[in-house]
């Protein structure tokens, strides 16, 4: 081979090397964008995982509270069906106070509440719990 052709065939090879290494650096930064979107999707999945099993415990715990035992508020969670019960009972617990309200009302306040409820019950039953 002349020396022409070994300088044409080091020209290509050199041209060769650059071309594969400016790919390399294409497909690195391409693999660095595509961890970096899963890593922040992934975070934001695992956040919005934790706030829904913190919401379903809350409304369990409340379910609880208005005297469904854990089996069956539970249950009802796992088929949607608890917050619609919990927004029925929070309804009828509204329109319970309000009428012990107007009962405290015509009784004249504290002696009829400590008439009604007891000094033991007034706190729970003034909270709605």
């Amino acid at each position: 081979m002349s020396f022409l052709g070994t300088i044409a065939v080091g020209a290509m090879a050199q041209a060769y090397n650059e071309d594969k290494a400016a790919k390399e650096a294409q497909v690195a930064e391409i693999q660095t964008a595509k961890r970096q979107w899963l890593f922040t999707t992934g975070m934001e999945n695992i956040k919005n995982r934790r706030e829904r099993r913190k919401a379903a415990s809350a409304r369990v715990s409340q379910a609880q509270r208005f005297g469904f035992s854990r089996k069956s508020a539970m249950a009802l969670e796992m088929s949607g069906q608890l917050e619609f019960e919990l927004e029925k009972l929070r309804a009828e617990n509204v329109r319970l106070r309000d009428a012990i309200e107007l009962y405290i009302e015509y009784k004249n306040g504290d002696e009829a509440m400590q008439e009604y409820f007891g000094l033991q019950n007034l706190k729970k039953a003034l909270e709605g719990k």
